[in-house]
């Protein structure tokens, strides 16, 4: 029963899942059904698998933020949903690294909806996106790539030494304790969180209408001369990488992008840049982005 909750709670997708290497702790995908079994070997043999977040039809049953560090920013998500009247269970903790934070839904929801919602909870925890993974990362399923660790199994990663992603909550370290009390924590609504999600969404559809609006109303010029890193102050821009890294003008056009992170420019080459809003490929449009600047006289 108890192992049943915990597969229910978790799975979304019959098609495949995650495995780790003892000796490296590196995953490997095996492309067959999580059975019982699996979870079974999971929780008891030490054969750790993550699981994918998203459904073949793009639904997921839970929400994840994951944080690799130990710098304040889950411990207030996690302050921030309990004071707004969501229930999330805090997993994974050791020295340096504040762990997951998941919450369970009654019923599973459409993935865009799930990451728009934590998009404004990182936004309403002055969260910089950079420093906190949120699962599930993509819209519709790739394969295994939004797999996510889960909890009570063993992390073999060798800077981890064989911690196992105990539930905070449950004094117990144990895992049948952690099992019973796992099944006693309460679902959160899917309803209230689509709801919340749908007024999200809906606002982000009229910013986009009225930006297009707006860009129509602007004559079309050539964007492919034109070089960024001329017209961009340096102060505002960070290095990554091959790429600056600045706020998008586009964005901040509509009051987004108030971390500054959006806008790449390469940095060999200020003709080529792009706008990562909503993840690559989903930003703003070169000629977008050239008729921002152009608003605010800097082209």
């Amino acid at each position: 029963m108890l192992l049943n909750t915990f597969m229910t709670r978790f799975l979304n997708t019959n098609t495949g899942y995650y495995t780790y290497n003892r000796s490296t702790g590196k995953p490997y995908a095996l492309y067959e059904a999580p059975t019982a079994s699996v979870f079974q070997a999971h929780l008891y043999s030490g054969n750790t698998i993550s699981i994918p977040a998203v459904s073949e039809d793009g639904y997921s049953r839970w929400l994840a933020f994951d944080s690799d560090a130990n710098n304040g920013y889950l411990p207030a998500i996690e302050a921030y949903l309990l004071t707004n009247g969501w229930h999330a269970l805090r997993e994974a903790v050791r020295p340096g690294r504040e762990g997951h934070l998941w919450l369970f839904l009654d019923v599973p929801l459409p993935a865009k909806a799930l990451r728009r919602w934590a998009q404004n909870v990182l936004a309403a925890t002055n969260t910089p996106a950079k420093e906190i993974e949120v699962f599930p990362k993509q819209d519709m399923p790739d394969r295994l790539a939004t797999a996510l660790r889960l909890p009570l199994g063993v992390n073999w990663k060798p800077e981890a030494a064989q911690a196992v992603g105990w539930f905070e909550g449950c004094p117990e370290k144990q895992i049948d304790a952690q099992l019973e009390w796992f099944a006693q924590q309460p679902l959160n609504s899917a309803s209230t969180l689509a709801v919340e999600a749908e007024t999200l969404l809906q606002a982000d559809a009229k910013r986009a209408s009225q930006r297009f609006q707006l860009v129509g109303l602007l004559p079309k010029r050539q964007t492919e001369k034109l070089n960024l890193l001329e017209v961009i102050p340096a102060d505002r821009l960070r290095r990554v990488g091959n790429n600056w890294q600045t706020r998008c003008p586009a964005c901040a056009l509509i009051g987004q992008d108030t971390h500054e992170d959006n806008l790449l420019i390469d940095t060999k080459d200020g003709t080529l840049f792009c706008c990562v809003e909503g993840g690559m490929g989903y930003g703003h449009k070169a000629l977008e982005i050239v008729q921002a600047l152009r608003m605010q006289g800097a082209a």
